[in-house]
């Protein structure tokens, strides 16, 4: 035998001889702030009791871009002080109504006092009501205030964005539809109060979800629309890339009302009866009034938890809607832009896309609406812009430069340089070769080839 296979031998002998508890303590401590404990662990072992981790996600070719495209729009607003707003939009996981199953998960520990004689008991198994859950929608509006430079550890400035500021959440019970068209009827009195404090300029950082992808033709009619109708100079859209929604800054606000929630249950059943009216043999007349009085009943008391709660010191406001837009566009609007055809024939949709088309540079994941100021249309004579200087730092926002192989150069700096095609240095673009639209009047970047076939079948 080679004297390595003999040290091996002696090795194993002596683990084999020495109790599980010693190899044990051979190991790294499970947890470094218990100082007491950790002497008893000598680390001649390079292994611990592993911690829960759920932070890993896939790197996507654009990820790193835009994550410096949405810094860059932070900055922007921050350069503008008292003249803009950014709102950041999500949809919460949905919370449970049943009188046996708890509104969020069990496993969560209370983490508040009760009397020792009235302690949460949980029951032992969840029957949850099938269909019985409420969809809330936050919007965490930030305002940046006066303009501040700080240095980076590579030196380099930025303008201070601080990520704080009140939330809004709109609590929807089943069968209300949350959609674009929902959310953006949530934002235009937010963003009706922001103008009458002077900031005309409103930044949306959203989800890449189905209800607020700005890649889609649908949600891109309607957050034209939310620009026109709330009179805004600027307003721009982007999101972070897919799988990567974590630092959307209202995710942040999300565990906080869960553990508010944490030992509650939101009742399905009228005070007077003991089962849910969908465990009730009822005429389907009879089962939907129930059960709009037992939705408004655990609406009313989700707003009880969340309404009025501090986050990072800010307010937290919550209410509830308990039915759909009367006059609901959506559905008309995704038969007009299914087609050539259907779009003429409707034709005030049809000259209110063309306008919005007129007032938007569309970018691939991000949509910029700004007034007229050179050139004023009709809309932007009768509505003219306050802010010119929005107006033109929206109109000339910048693309991301690299500035070495893992880095992009600052938002102040990129502004400075001579101005790059925009999306010029995105991954995914250089490898497509997509392009832009040359009839367009406005910047118009194709995100992919179906959308380069129905922007042109429809506009063109």
């Amino acid at each position: 035998m080679t004297r390595a296979t003999k040290e091996e031998q002696v090795c194993t002998y002596f683990v084999l001889r020495t109790g599980l508890k010693t190899i044990h303590r051979w190991m790294k401590a499970p947890n470094q702030r218990s100082r007491h404990a950790a002497k008893d662990y000598k680390g001649l072992i390079d292994a611990r009791v592993a911690p829960k981790q759920n932070t890993a996600a896939e790197e996507r070719p654009d990820t790193h871009y835009l994550r410096a495209r949405v810094k860059y729009a932070l900055e922007m607003c921050a350069e503008l002080e008292q003249q803009a707003a950014v709102i950041s939009m999500d949809n919460k996981n949905k919370v449970h109504i049943g009188s046996k199953t708890l509104a969020v998960n069990r496993h969560l520990q209370p983490g508040r006092f009760f009397p020792t004689n009235d302690q949460p008991n949980y029951q032992d198994h969840d029957f949850p009501t099938p269909g019985y859950l409420i969809t809330p929608s936050g919007y965490f509006v930030m305002k940046p205030g006066e303009k501040e430079l700080f240095k980076d550890e590579k030196g380099r400035e930025h303008f201070r964005f601080d990520r704080i500021g009140e939330t809004h959440v709109v609590n929807r019970p089943p069968g209300v539809g949350v959609n674009i068209e929902s959310h953006l009827c949530d934002v235009l009195p937010i963003t009706q109060e922001l103008r009458e404090e002077g900031r005309t300029a409103v930044l949306l950082v959203v989800d890449n979800g189905a209800d607020f992808n700005p890649r889609s033709h649908v949600t891109q009619f309607f957050y034209g629309k939310l620009w026109k109708d709330g009179d805004l100079d600027a307003m721009a859209v982007l999101s972070y890339c897919a799988g990567d929604s974590k630092l959307n800054p209202i995710e942040r606000i999300w565990g906080h009302l869960t553990k508010k929630l944490t030992a509650v249950y939101l009742r399905d059943v009228l005070p007077d009866e003991d089962l849910p009216p969908r465990q009730q043999r009822l005429e389907q007349r009879v089962l939907e009034e129930k059960e709009k009085k037992v939705f408004k009943l655990a609406l009313e008391q989700l707003d009880g938890y969340w309404d009025g709660m501090a986050y990072a010191g800010c307010k937290v406001s919550s209410r509830h809607v308990i039915s759909e837009p009367q006059a609901a566009l959506l559905p008309a609007v995704q038969h007009s832009l299914s087609s050539k055809r259907a779009l003429i024939l409707n034709n005030s949709m049809h000259e209110e896309t063309k306008f919005q088309n007129q007032h938007l540079r569309r970018l691939d994941g991000m949509l910029i609406f700004t007034k007229c100021v050179q050139e004023p249309c009709r809309h932007c004579t009768e509505h003219p812009p306050v802010s010119k200087a929005a107006c033109q730092l929206f109109s000339t926002f910048p693309t991301p430069v690299p500035s070495s192989q893992d880095t992009y150069e600052t938002y102040i700096t990129a502004r400075a340089q001579a101005r790059s095609h925009q999306d010029e240095h995105m991954p995914s673009r250089i490898t497509n070769h997509l392009g832009t639209c040359e009839r367009c009047s406005t910047l118009y970047i194709f995100t992919s080839k179906t959308d380069k076939i129905r922007h042109m079948r429809l506009m063109h």
